[in-house]
């Protein structure tokens, strides 16, 4: 989910009915997908959240993980394309990289989708 498209992401009922979506959407609501564009934002947010926090980690896998988004989030390419940058194979990448990564950026979506019921 975290690299759909707007179309896609503008169908995902479950996360359109958070607070922080609905708020956000508000915001856009005279784009052609409102919904799409507010969950792209969350997203984007939340990726360089957990960017920023792998920065300042200074752990091996965190630095690992900050590479992995910039190739693979940012920049759109695939797993391969990681492994090949960061010298390890496609399948530590999936399993432990990729896997990592993919539960910081969803427990930072999620923070930021409640959160923003607050100051809604």
């Amino acid at each position: 989910m975290a690299r759909a498209d707007l179309f896609q992401l503008e169908e995902c009922a479950p996360l359109a009915q958070l607070p922080g979506v609905r708020a956000l959407a508000r915001h856009y609501q005279r784009a052609i997908l409102p919904t799409g564009a507010a969950i792209r934002d969350m997203l984007d947010e939340a990726v360089t959240d957990v960017q920023t926090l792998c920065l300042v980690s200074e752990t091996l896998l965190a630095m690992r993980i900050s590479e992995f988004l910039r190739i693979w989030y940012r920049e759109g390419d695939t797993v391969v394309r990681v492994a090949m940058e960061l010298k390890l194979s496609r399948s530590y990448i999936v399993h432990t990289v990729q896997r990592r990564a993919l539960e910081l950026i969803t427990k930072r979506f999620l923070n930021l989708a409640w959160r923003a019921e607050a100051s809604a």
